[in-house]
């Protein structure tokens, strides 16, 4: 259908103009974006929220406002909500910039770790022609770029807090514009992964991502990340003057502490006698599960819980795996828990798998699962990353298996079942480990970087 209205351009000024549009009757805040040319970017006028409710308890100083923006829905992103909480407990007036994934083409406003929230449309799902990733990329960003700046102007933001390379070139332009029309801001990104070794992006999409990346990243302030190797990565390849903060991706300790009032072994009905592995978080072709369900064929009586919300192609084949091996009956799938529920809900489980396939950025991860497992108290059994299998050398936490081998996975589950208690007490000694895994210890530097910030603002590069 052919809808018209008033289009407004990164520039300000606006037109009349014809859009084609394939949004749902009655989807009257669906838009199409066109493709970016440098800096021109275009939306429907109407797309903007009424009313940005502000803190309970009356309005806080402009100072300590933050927007903070991740491309997903958030309620599943660990980090983001616990970033979220740590500022709004530290009274900062947080305000989350999320992007939904199901087709909704209406902004919802909401709250979300006490923090209000809003969820914009991913316009790939009313794109025309939505195939190449790279170009759906590319407007994807395009769109939410001229969104939600009339909401950052409205909100006056002290701080810009972005997170993964979907959100860095949104980043760096509302902060470019802010301190154009002279306003004081301070730009946080932190980098979940390492652009240059994600094995999944097609060349363009990565080419893409990686000139935002290095347009952007001397405009950032305060730089974090999420493991010391890719840290290092960073500084090397943009030849930082200091490497990014790592802040470990790890539980706070309400959740280290919490009874489980459901465990992932209750929700199964499983005896305690019974060898039980989990593998929380996304299940793709990337994380290697198919190895893992084969060698169950070699781990007799031992079950396999995968708590994900992923289904679809790749979860029926490892059902269908189970299935031809004839143990469909030990490959179990449970829906997410709450992010600050997980430490708790795996805790009586047997050992927790990092069984990703080896590429670039998964040789440098920390995942949240890593610290999950550690302060549930489990064994891990993972595959030859390169930190990864340098962290459980040096703690002696967990063994390791070639990936493409169904044996060699067998039998490092089999030795860590035979010697849990060996693995579970190194676990519970090593006091020092347990203390920095927890997010109240890592969030502190998050903390420190928006006090230095407030006191210390950074001038905006002559260049830009």
């Amino acid at each position: 259908m052919m809808n018209k209205g008033s289009i407004a351009t990164a520039s300000g000024s606006a037109r009349a103009a014809s859009l084609e549009s394939r949004a749902p009757a009655g989807a009257t805040k669906a838009v199409l974006a066109f493709r970016a040319a440098g800096q021109a970017c275009f939306a429907v006028r109407d797309l903007s929220v009424l009313e940005l409710p502000h803190a309970e308890g009356g309005q806080v100083d402009g100072s300590r406002r933050v927007v903070m923006i991740v491309l997903n829905e958030i309620v599943h992103d660990g980090r983001v909500l616990k970033t979220a909480s740590a500022l709004s407990a530290e009274g900062y007036e947080v305000t989350l910039f999320g992007m939904w994934r199901n087709g909704a083409a209406t902004i919802n406003t909401t709250k979300i770790a006490g923090a209000t929230a809003l969820i914009f449309p991913d316009p790939a799902s009313f794109l025309l022609n939505a195939n190449v990733r790279a170009l759906r990329w590319q407007h994807m960003i395009a769109y939410l770029r001229a969104c939600m700046w009339s909401l950052v102007e409205r909100i006056e933001p002290r701080f810009i807090h972005t997170h993964d390379y979907h959100a860095l070139p949104l980043g760096f332009e509302f902060t470019r514009r802010l301190r154009k029309v002279g306003r004081e801001v301070s730009w946080l990104h932190d980098f979940h992964e390492y652009v240059t070794g994600i094995d999944h992006m097609t060349p363009d999409w990565q080419r893409a991502a990686l000139e935002h990346e290095a347009r952007g990243i001397g405009l950032i302030d305060q730089r974090v990340t999420v493991s010391p190797k890719i840290s290092e990565w960073l500084q090397a390849r943009y030849r930082l003057r200091e490497a990014p903060t790592v802040v470990l991706n790890a539980p706070p300790l309400s959740a280290v502490s919490a009874e489980p009032g459901r465990s992932v072994r209750s929700d199964l009905g499983l005896d305690p006698a019974v060898d039980l592995m989990v593998f929380t978080g996304g299940v793709t072709e990337a994380r290697n599960l198919h190895t893992v369900v084969s060698a169950l064929a070699d781990c007799p009586g031992c079950h396999l819980a995968l708590i994900t919300n992923n289904t679809g192609d790749y979860v029926e084949r490892l059902r269908q795996i189970a299935a031809d091996g004839g143990y469909a009956d030990r490959l179990h799938l449970l829906p997410y828990v709450q992010p600050h529920e997980v430490t708790a809900y795996v805790r009586d489980a047997s050992l927790g798998l990092i069984p990703y396939r080896r590429s670039g950025n998964s040789n440098a991860a920390m995942p949240n699962k890593l610290f999950d497992y550690l302060q549930a108290g489990l064994p891990i059994v993972a595959s030859r990353l390169d930190l990864i299998r340098e962290l459980l050398s040096q703690w002696q936490i967990g063994e390791v298996f070639d990936e493409d081998s169904v044996p060699d996975c067998a039998a490092a589950i089999a030795r860590v079942l035979s010697r849990q208690a060996f693995y579970r007490n190194r676990i519970l000694a090593n006091e020092e480990l347990r203390r920095e895994a927890t997010w109240d210890t890592q969030a502190e530097k998050i903390l420190e970087a928006y006090r230095r910030l407030a006191q210390e603002p950074a001038a905006l590069p002559a260049a830009l």
